[in-house]
Parts: structure tokens; sequence; C-alpha cells
């Protein structure tokens, strides 16, 4: 029995530095040409906007902007806490409890507008993804 060989799918562009590139996939959905230019493409995208002056920022994996502020009372052990819960502290007076949740109402989790944030409870929160996604709470 011959075993199959990796196809290679044609040459992609990275989205970071334009590079051409072979990923070595079946799927056609590699975007970045390393790790290196994914990282940096991160970064790049959490240093774009930010409303805090000298802060270090970045996107976690979950795809939300976090802001190294270890001083803050929120912040988690290794210093960051995420953007959209220190603006919703501050819209709600510094009152923000750790059960609250906070919801983007345009879904971008990128988006950290006032005008986009809405303060929760968890069971409200899921109640507005089930009926904006049909059940697929994200």
């Amino acid at each position: 029995m011959t075993r199959k060989k990796k196809q290679k799918v044609n040459g992609k562009i990275c989205e970071f530095c334009n590079k051409t590139f072979h990923p070595h996939q079946i799927s056609n959905i590699a975007r970045f040409c390393s790790a290196v230019c994914y990282g940096l493409h991160r970064r790049t995208l959490a240093n774009k906007d930010f409303p805090q002056e000298g802060l270090k920022a970045r996107i976690s994996r979950y795809g939300y902007k976090i802001l190294y502020h270890p001083d803050h009372p929120n912040s988690y052990s290794d210093g960051y806490i995420l953007e959209h819960r220190l603006i919703a502290n501050d819209m709600v007076g510094g009152g923000l409890l750790k059960t609250d949740q906070v919801h983007h109402i345009n879904g971008d989790k990128l988006d950290n507008a006032i005008n986009n944030l809405m303060v929760m409870s968890a069971s409200a929160h899921k109640k507005a993804h089930r009926s904006i996604n049909g059940g697929n709470c994200e």
C-alpha cells in the first residue's frame, strides 16, 4: 500500500510581509508564511487605534484587545486586563463586578467604543447571543 504525499497548495501571499509562500496543507486556510509574521500581525492589530497612551497591548488568543496594566485591581496574574472590561468599568463608575459580562453590540471583539459596549449578567448575555446567532453563542 502506497502512502499519499502531502500536496502543496499553490503559492499564497503572506498577509503581513507580502512574500509568496507554499503552505503544506491540503486546505487553503494559511494566511501567513510563518509564526513570526503571524505574531507581528497580531501586535500591529493590538497597537492600532488604542486610546490608552503608554500601555503595552496585544490581542488575546480569543481575539480581544488586552492591555498590560499590572496595577489595576481587576488585572490577571500576568498583569493584563481586557480593554473592553477596563472601559466598561469606567462606564459604570468603577463598579464592574467579576460576574458582570461586557457585550459587544456589533459583534466585533476589537471594537471597544463606549457606544458598542453593554454591561449585562451572564444569563442576559447568553440570551443576547442566542437571539443574534440562533443559538451559536461565541
